[in-house]
């Protein structure tokens, strides 16, 4: 009691995470991981005796502590998409992506080229381009969520596309935004095939099912707006294309279905309605 009293008198609390080993061989399954690794390392501190009071930061978070080629390809992207998704709804408070400042590529102990940076530069640190975790930030920060100091509301989400193996391959995230739309964060993790799904809002205590209605933004960006060219030997790598997401706005109606293609992360934005009873 005594422990969890001085515990209660921090002001916030905050750690690291950089959750894979550099050194190994990257493989595109490692993505599956993200969502458990950092909901068990927030698990481990609160039954550690965290206080649910004290606010839980993570002030400096990438793949792991050394970069290489999986931070500026897609998958940096994704992982980090996955990351911020599931960290907020664990109950985190703040997170703050520490690297903003451009590096040129550097190597890596698995043998790869890469940067914490959101922007690769040349070794006068002159920017060439942005990597995937800039445009996946642009994405989170800038259309999944609205700007400013608004209060967001974020509601338990779950997807039921899978693979053979029962890895969740489609993850999702739910905020209820200031403005009174709806937006989901939707990530496909397939690394090679599209999946088309069906948004569904379950209103338990009004015992009813919604979806979108009207007009819904489509905000994507993914493997065909962005795609990593590995240099040979000491050359550097580079993105072709680079970018950036892109955006549409679709008419619907409850029960119609969205495309989201192979290792991509899109946005939909919009208002709900019921589903229209059968």
């Amino acid at each position: 009691l005594q422990r969890r009293g001085h515990l209660a008198d921090l002001g916030f609390f905050s750690f690291e995470h950089y959750p894979y080993d550099p050194c190994a061989t990257w493989k595109w399954q490692d993505l599956y991981e993200e969502p458990r690794l950092i909901r068990h390392i927030m698990d481990v501190w609160r039954r550690d005796g965290l206080p649910a009071t004290v606010p839980m930061l993570v002030t400096e978070v990438n793949l792991a502590w050394q970069a290489g080629e999986r931070y500026v390809d897609i998958a940096g992207g994704l992982w980090l998409a996955d990351y911020v998704g599931t960290f907020f709804n664990a109950g985190g408070t703040g997170s703050y992506f520490f690297h903003y400042l451009p590096e040129p590529l550097g190597h890596a102990c698995d043998g790869t080229r890469g940067t914490f940076g959101m922007h690769v530069s040349d070794r006068s640190f002159n920017i060439r381009q942005p990597t995937a975790q800039y445009f996946a930030s642009k994405l989170i920060s800038s259309e999944w969520v609205q700007p400013g100091r608004g209060q967001h509301q974020l509601f338990a989400a779950e997807s039921n596309v899978h693979d053979d193996a029962g890895h969740t391959l489609v993850t999702a995230y739910a905020v209820h935004r200031p403005d009174g739309r709806w937006s989901l964060l939707l990530v496909n993790r397939d690394h090679d095939q599209a999946h088309e799904v069906t948004v569904v809002f379950d209103e338990a205590e009004r015992q009813r099912q919604l979806g979108f209605s009207g007009g819904v933004d489509v905000i994507t960006f993914g493997a065909h707006e962005y795609a990593w060219v590995a240099g040979q030997g000491d050359q550097d790598g580079h993105a072709d294309p680079d970018g950036p997401p892109r955006a549409s706005k679709r008419s619907v109606k409850p029960g119609d279905r969205f495309t989201l293609p192979a290792a991509s992360i899109t946005v939909l934005r919009g208002s709900v309605a019921p589903v229209a009873a059968h």
